[in-house]
């Protein structure tokens, strides 16, 4: 499954991309929402997972973006801590909200596997 990691922080980054290409996962990895878009529009891409609060172009606005173009690619939000509530992210079009201290990567892989499958 070809997953798009859109993370600004290099330590958690590098942590989910260990964590994905263990599930299974060839992982491109991004620092924000302006790099995921073209990434997107360059590369086939089966799953999007992304941070929100980041540089340049945040993941709200970038989910925004996305959902523009992209109307069903499983696009996943994760957070630290967010101004935003889960209901919000969900009604922008993400296929699903996680805190990044109670979540794990797999849970999300096992969504959206049959569906590349």
């Amino acid at each position: 499954m070809r997953t798009l990691l859109v993370e600004d922080d290099d330590d958690l980054r590098e942590i989910f991309k260990e964590q994905l290409i263990g599930l299974g996962c060839s992982v491109i990895e991004v620092k924000n929402g302006e790099q995921a878009l073209l990434s997107l529009k360059t590369v086939e891409i089966d799953l999007v997972i992304s941070d929100i609060q980041m540089p340049v172009l945040d993941g709200v606005s970038f989910l925004k973006k996305a959902r523009e173009e992209f109307k069903t690619l499983p696009i996943f939000i994760i957070t630290g801590s967010s101004p935003y509530t889960e209901r919000e992210i969900l009604s922008y079009g993400a296929s699903g909200y996680f805190e990044k201290s109670n979540f794990d990567l797999k849970t999300i892989i096992d969504q959206v596997s049959p569906k590349v499958a």
